[in-house]
């Protein structure tokens, strides 16, 4: 925890030195006054990634996280819609579905 407070420090010292420069000087060390906080922290502003606020990247896990349970959810619903017949010509059984959507393997008897 100290180690990410001392970064956060070395961060905030190089973005007020960086943000007392005049846009000449800043210019001639091809930085953008935009960017200061982006290069203070050590990263590229041509990188869309570095961009990304920390809500941006919540966004992007809990729609990964929606689509992998829809997911889960359609190949549940279509594997239960076939008959046991059917189930056991392909090597499984109603059982199994849950696994099977779960994306785990299936006990083989």
């Amino acid at each position: 925890m100290l180690k990410q407070f001392n970064k956060w420090l070395e961060v905030r010292k190089t973005c007020a030195i960086l943000e007392a420069k005049s846009d000449r000087q800043l210019a001639d060390m091809g930085i953008h006054r935009d960017d200061i906080a982006l290069r203070a922290r050590g990263l590229d502003p041509a990188d869309p990634a570095a961009r990304e606020t920390m809500f941006d990247r919540a966004a992007k896990t809990l729609t990964a996280y929606f689509a992998g349970q829809n997911e889960k959810k359609r190949i549940q619903r279509e594997l239960s819609a076939y008959r046991d017949v059917e189930l056991a010509e392909m090597g499984i059984t109603r059982g199994d579905i849950p696994a099977i959507a779960r994306g785990g393997a299936i006990a083989q008897a």
